[in-house]
């Protein structure tokens, strides 16, 4: 019978294997990305050297990574309060000018602070929380991820509302029966945090007033791109 791994296991063997996707594919990927710089080398009115390049930023694209959104979304705001900056304080266009392109650029930032600092959907859960409650339970840990263990205890449920000091991930009535019956949490016991509706209609209820919050956040995004399409070519000296 093959050994049952455990997640730390797993978790490792993953990551293994991705470092060696990285090691055997990194050249290549190189190779491609010194095409697109080729491609999109500046060229006049754009090729006079910035000689600040690396005060202005190494110290920012260091840091860069294809793996995730949130870099491409720094690299943009980043750039916007960088042009703020010089229109602020240089330029050969009027005064006039430069002072309505700050402006323009303050309000894309502010759209931006906006769509990414709101909580679209906090009304929401707080509103599933009126409706739902919430238990832990333990189970034996097989080295499945899945959580297909034989359950050993059921916590007692509880509603996760506004009024309760119930911390869902730190549920203290679990912690206190592994200790007391010889257990220890992920190592020979594993806990299954589990929830349910008071009525099942409510599922239904949260699921459309959900929609509807993601649609409202999918328009301040919208807001913020479509602002800069219909600005950015007027921001040059």
């Amino acid at each position: 019978m093959a050994e049952e791994k455990d997640f730390n296991q797993i978790l490792e063997e993953a990551k293994e294997a991705y470092k060696k996707t990285l090691n055997e594919g990194y050249s290549d990927f190189i190779k491609e990305v010194a095409d697109y710089q080729l491609e999109y080398k500046p060229e006049h009115p754009y090729k006079e050297l910035n000689k600040g390049w690396e005060l202005e930023w190494k110290d920012f694209i260091k840091y860069d990574q294809d793996l995730h959104w949130h870099f491409f979304i720094n690299l943009i705001i980043f750039k916007l309060k960088k042009m703020r900056a010089w229109f602020s304080r240089f330029g050969m266009t009027a005064e006039s000018e430069r002072t309505q392109i700050v402006a323009e650029i303050d309000e894309a930032i502010r759209l931006w602070n906006y769509a990414i600092e709101t909580d679209f959907d906090e009304e929401v859960m707080e509103w599933s929380k009126k409706h739902s409650y919430r238990w832990v339970e333990i189970r034996e840990y097989d080295g499945n991820i899945m959580h297909s263990g034989k359950v050993l205890y059921k916590t007692s449920k509880v509603r996760e509302d506004k009024e309760s000091s119930y911390n869902f991930l730190e549920n203290k009535e679990a912690d206190e029966w592994c200790k007391a019956n010889g257990h220890k949490a992920y190592k020979d016991v594993i806990y299954s945090y589990c929830s349910k509706w008071d009525y099942e209609w409510n599922h239904w209820i949260w699921k459309y007033k959900l929609n509807k919050a993601y649609k409202k956040e999918q328009e301040a995004f919208n807001a913020f791109f479509l602002y800069i399409s219909k600005h950015f070519r007027g921001w040059w000296d």
